[in-house]
């Protein structure tokens, strides 16, 4: 068969090794390559034009796409200066299950802010999975406030977010009395540093 034009449709994409001008009963290898943009099922056609006698033939294609979604358990975290706090965020499959490693980060935090996940990378496959993040801030970290933070999963060419609102705040104030039957002493301690009068 002397073909001319070998197509597929997508989210399929092909190649051959069809030499130009073959000789009559030569053959060719065709490769089937599925790059779905979304999850769920797919479908797709493989077309096979003869130069001769101008028959076509064709093949069904199908696959399904299979993606995932990032999510934390909560949508807003409070920590203190020099302290943390932790939430869990949740990896799933969409489409079927996805069986590759999701590296997972964070991105927007505030100066002297840190997170960490662990663990860091998973793979959801068919339940899903989750990850601990510890959001921690320096006692000379910025100033209190509410910040945007986002929450990021990789895995290959595919990347989601999803955002955390983080407040931070100062730490706790800490007032006590000392008795003494001569005078009675009060100690503020803030930010570990105390003010005696």
């Amino acid at each position: 068969m002397n073909s001319t034009s070998i197509t597929a449709a997508d989210p399929f994409v092909q190649t051959n090794n069809w030499p130009s001008g073959p000789p009559a009963y030569s053959s060719c290898t065709v490769n089937i390559t599925f790059a779905p943009t979304t999850s769920g099922p797919a479908s797709g056609v493989l077309s096979i034009q003869d130069s001769i006698d101008g028959l076509s033939y064709s093949v069904s294609l199908s696959g399904t796409g299979s993606d995932f979604s990032v999510l934390p358990a909560a949508s807003s975290l409070t920590v203190s200066r020099g302290a943390s706090a932790t939430v869990s965020v949740n990896v799933s499959s969409l489409g079927g299950a996805f069986q590759s490693a999701v590296a997972l980060s964070c991105s927007g935090l505030p100066a002297k802010i840190s997170c960490a996940f662990a663990p860091s990378s998973l793979a959801p496959g068919t339940a899903g999975a989750s990850s601990a993040l510890t959001i921690s801030a320096d006692a000379a970290s910025v100033q209190n406030g509410t910040y945007t933070l986002a929450v990021v999963g990789k895995s290959g060419t595919l990347s989601h977010s999803a955002s955390v609102q983080l407040t931070v705040t100062a730490q706790a104030l800490i007032l006590f009395a000392g008795k003494n039957p001569a005078v009675s002493r009060f100690a503020c301690f803030a930010e570990a540093k105390p003010l005696v009068f």
